[in-house]
C-alpha cells in the first residue's frame, strides 16, 4: 500500500542536481528516503523497516558489496 506520496508539477526540465537539491530540502521526517554513500566493500542500503512485533530493524541491502 502506498502512503504519503507527494505530487509535484514540473513546469520545466530539471537536472538531476536540481531534483536532488529539491528532495534534500525537505525536512527529514517528510523525506521518506535514506541517504547512503557506501565505500568499497560496503553494501548499498535500499530500505529500513521496523518489525512491529519485535521492534527489530530490518535492513534491505545489496547482496554484493561495492567494488
Amino acid at each position: 500500500m502506498l502512503k504519503n506520496w507527494v505530487a509535484v508539477t514540473v513546469t520545466k526540465p530539471m537536472t538531476p542536481e536540481q531534483i536532488r537539491d529539491a528532495l534534500l530540502s525537505l525536512p527529514d521526517s517528510d523525506r521518506k528516503f535514506i541517504i547512503t554513500n557506501p565505500g568499497v566493500g560496503e553494501h548499498k542500503v535500499f530500505s529500513l523497516t521496523k518489525e512491529g512485533s519485535t521492534g527489530k530493524i530490518v535492513v534491505n541491502c545489496q547482496v554484493v558489496p561495492e567494488s
